[in-house]
């Protein structure tokens, strides 16, 4: 039997390590950057730290 994964897209209004945490222990498998509110460079501090 397949199990399910499920991806979650993050951007502003879900970026901060709370709710990262929530949607992990919720049961996210991955997860994907929309970066059509934001820039590249701003981004690029944020996945890195």
């Amino acid at each position: 039997m397949r199990k399910t994964k499920i991806i979650a897209t993050l951007g502003p209004a879900s970026w901060s390590q709370q709710v990262i945490s929530r949607l992990v222990k919720e049961g996210v498998n991955g997860f994907r950057i929309n970066l059509s509110h934001a820039k590249t460079s701003e981004m690029d501090f944020k996945v890195l730290s």
